[in-house]
């Protein structure tokens, strides 16, 4: 699913953005409070292994 259509269809109110260039950086983020992310399946099942990233609150969708 694009992310356009992810945020409309939960109605995510956008009121600023950031641009990361590495999923490290935006999970850092993500952990300091920043805010939320879209972030590639295969990467939270891995951080969630490494216990570094929890998926509480999460919009987890499987296809």
């Amino acid at each position: 699913m694009k992310s356009s259509k992810c945020i409309e269809e939960y109605q995510i109110g956008i009121t600023s953005n950031i641009e990361f260039w590495s999923i490290e950086a935006v999970k850092q983020s993500i952990l300091s409070g920043m805010g939320i992310s879209l972030l590639p399946r295969i990467t939270v099942e891995r951080s969630q292994k490494q216990v570094d990233l929890s998926p509480s609150g999460s919009f987890y969708r499987d296809r």
